[in-house]
């Protein structure tokens, strides 16, 4: 009796076991067909969203996601290799084509840039119009210092940054006119009277006087950053009162000439406002 039962065990045991020896077979068999399915889901989209995909296998539903998503991607119902290459053969060419016209595109867009920057500065004339400003304001400095034995110049280096101001930020408000002699007329003021202060010395006089006109000036609303310079040429070394009306008929020049020479080009305008 005890020999029939183990019999019946050792049989029960071997059907038993008939079922998960046949899954393992079958999902061996499988393994390679299912590993390449999954390498051209991964290669597929990353061709088609130009990123890598991460997949883990967690879910059953997620695998179900995954093979929605090979649908969409190579729009056939079935999978197989030739099919497969044939797509990603199209949009290997598709990414070759489409990197060719972005350059092309990038290409054209900076020539035409560069058109616009050379047309813009041909007809502004900013070169033409910079120099001859600077060479009536430089004869005139000479004829002045010959006339005055060299008592009186026309200080310069604020002119010079002024120019730059109008003919390359012509629509700034910082180079209008307005701007433009109501904070030098602040600057000049500021360091006449800190030269008066005799407490005062030559570095902390250098100090404040840009100093005190970037906050007038900024305040009142008429920001001018060539009256920064004058602010420090005028607080370094002691000038006459005919030095600082000297210099704001120089700015007048500079202005006059800057209108004539600008507006000259139908392209360009200065100023925008007086």
């Amino acid at each position: 009796m005890q020999l029939i039962n183990r019999a019946a065990q050792y049989i029960g045991a071997a059907a038993a076991l008939q079922t998960p020896v046949r899954i393992a077979v079958d999902s061996n068999r499988n393994q390679p067909l299912y590993n390449w399915w999954m390498l051209k889901v991964k290669i597929l989209a990353v061709v088609r969203f130009q990123r890598p995909l991460f997949v883990r296998q967690t879910s059953q539903s997620l695998q179900k996601r995954i093979g929605s998503l090979a649908h969409t991607l190579n729009g056939i119902k079935s999978f197989n290799r030739q099919q497969s290459f044939h797509l990603l053969s199209d949009a290997a060419v598709d990414m070759k084509n489409n990197v060719t016209r972005a350059v092309a595109d990038v290409q054209y867009a900076a020539k035409a840039s560069q058109m616009k920057w050379l047309a813009k500065l041909k007809g502004g004339k900013a070169f033409v119009g910079i120099a001859s400003k600077i060479i009536i304001l430089a004869h005139l400095d000479q004829s002045i210092a010959e006339k005055t034995a060299g008592h009186l110049s026309l200080v310069m280096p604020p002119i010079g940054a002024l120019s730059t101001t109008q003919w390359n930020l012509t629509a700034a408000p910082a180079s209008q006119p307005r701007n433009a002699l109501l904070s030098q007329i602040i600057a000049l003021t500021t360091a006449f009277c800190l030269h008066h202060i005799s407490s005062i010395d030559s570095c902390t006089r250098c100090a404040l006087a840009p100093t005190i006109t970037a906050f007038l000036t900024g305040g009142l609303g008429i920001i001018h950053a060539p009256a920064g310079a004058s602010a420090v040429a005028f607080s370094m070394q002691k000038y006459s009162l005919e030095h600082c009306l000297l210099f704001l008929v120089g700015m007048l020049i500079a202005i006059v000439v800057a209108i004539a020479l600008n507006n000259l080009s139908d392209k360009r305008q200065y100023p925008i406002y007086y």
